[in-house]
């Protein structure tokens, strides 16, 4: 359910009709699974299932409206959590996959915090 309701949101990313409430919805289902990318015992099944992917299309947006803009940071938040524990599987996952370019795209187009969110990451 919480990736049916990521993906469901795809198609708004490039036009001017994703609303703060859909962006919220999709920013919950964000959380939650943050907090199974921090767990150790999920951890690996998260990366196996390769669910940072999912995150990527809201990284790489170069909109910075705000609905936008609170995707970029929750994912960033998901990212983050990821890498906190300090992981080599994790590290080798993120690096085998697009991570740095979304990264730069996000420091680019993402608002000050952001950036800094993810600098810190």
């Amino acid at each position: 359910m919480l990736m049916q309701e990521i993906i469901s949101i795809y198609r708004s990313l490039s036009s001017p009709t994703l609303t703060l409430g859909a962006s919220n919805r999709v920013c919950n289902a964000l959380a939650l699974l943050q907090c199974v990318a921090s767990h150790s015992e999920t951890r690996t099944l998260f990366l196996n299932a390769h669910i940072p992917v999912y995150l990527y299309p809201f990284l790489s947006t170069e909109d910075t409206t705000r609905p936008l803009e609170y995707l970029r940071l929750t994912s960033l938040g998901v990212i983050g959590a990821l890498v906190k524990v300090d992981d080599t599987e994790v590290i080798s996952f993120l690096l085998s996959t697009e991570i740095i370019p979304k990264c730069l795209c996000a420091m680019k187009f993402g608002s000050e915090l952001s950036k800094t969110v993810t600098m810190y990451g």
